[in-house]
């Protein structure tokens, strides 16, 4: 629950769903995205229940969400990366992490959206599997992610894995754990 009372929601989805909760999939925006395999949603209600906004996101897993102070939507989310739509657009086409290569059967993405459901930043964060388990915030709206990765990881979301520190150590083997801290604007902490 964000500080203005909305309540944040994901979930996994496969073919077209009712997000807004009116009985029909059919009102536009994220229910009428054509499915093109496994997806992700996120839903913001206010604290009466009612629709706010929602996303319609490529992935695999909808692992977590966390708001913050400024009542900002973060979405943990773990796929099978290449392009993918990341914002919510209904596109894969926005460069940044949606163009983004991955690097093997899972990796994990932390997106950001506004309260208002605009896109505000995303990182992805490449390992040979990766998984995240918990997205939390701070008071300062700083952004920590954790979980769970095999082998070398991209552990600053800037699409290599050669930064030194976590990203060059030898000896990962599976299921290592990891966290990852960001600001509010996305650079890495």
């Amino acid at each position: 629950m964000s500080p203005n009372g909305n309540i944040a929601l994901v979930g996994n989805l496969r073919d077209y769903v009712d997000i807004n909760g009116d009985g029909d999939f059919i009102d536009g925006g994220a229910e009428n995205i054509s499915p093109s395999g496994p997806g992700v949603f996120v839903a913001v209600h206010n604290s009466s229940g009612t629709w706010q906004w929602a996303k319609r996101l490529d992935g695999t897993y909808s692992d977590t969400v966390a708001t913050n102070s400024a009542n900002n939507v973060i979405v943990g989310i773990t796929g099978g990366f290449g392009a993918l739509d990341l914002n919510g657009d209904g596109d894969s086409t926005n460069g940044g992490a949606e163009s983004g290569t991955g690097d093997g059967n899972y990796d994990e993405v932390v997106i950001v959206f506004d309260s208002a459901g605009t896109w505000q930043w995303a990182k992805s964060l490449m390992g040979a599997y990766a998984n995240v388990k918990a997205v939390a915030t701070d008071s300062l709206n700083n952004i920590a992610i954790a979980g769970i990765v095999n082998g070398t990881a991209d552990m600053n979301g800037d699409g290599d894995k050669t930064d030194g520190g976590a990203e060059s150590a030898t000896g990962y083997g599976n299921n290592d754990g990891f966290v990852s801290v960001y600001d509010s604007a996305g650079n890495k902490r």
